[in-house]
């Protein structure tokens, strides 16, 4: 897989991370549904065998998608948190709170 480069702001970032991780938690979802929640009936047993398969490639697949994802994500809030410590984000979101309690004192 290319690799491809995409500049967007640090919020929209945080916001792309979010999304990802959901996915991610959707895929481990439905590959643990074909592991752990599928019966198998012995009447059609030719059937039972192709469609058998067929969901054990899709949960395959979703796991690998699910690990991909991950490792997405880690690499994404890496990043964020190496921008956000250049910038000065803890520091700011400090004097904000700070501000913040000042001001419900007047």
């Amino acid at each position: 897989m290319d690799a491809k480069s995409f500049e967007l702001t640090l919020t929209r970032w945080h916001k792309v991370a979010e999304r990802l991780s959901a996915l991610a938690s959707e895929k481990a979802a439905e590959a643990k549904q074909v592991y752990t929640g599928t019966a198998v009936s012995s009447w059609n047993k030719a059937r039972v065998a192709d469609m058998g398969l067929r969901l054990a490639n899709d949960a395959e697949a979703a796991l690998a998608l699910y690990g991909r994802l991950l490792d997405t994500v880690v690499e994404i809030r890496t990043c964020l948190a190496i921008r956000n410590a250049e910038i000065g984000v803890s520091a700011k979101l400090t004097e904000l709170q700070g501000l913040k309690r000042r001001i419900s004192l007047h």
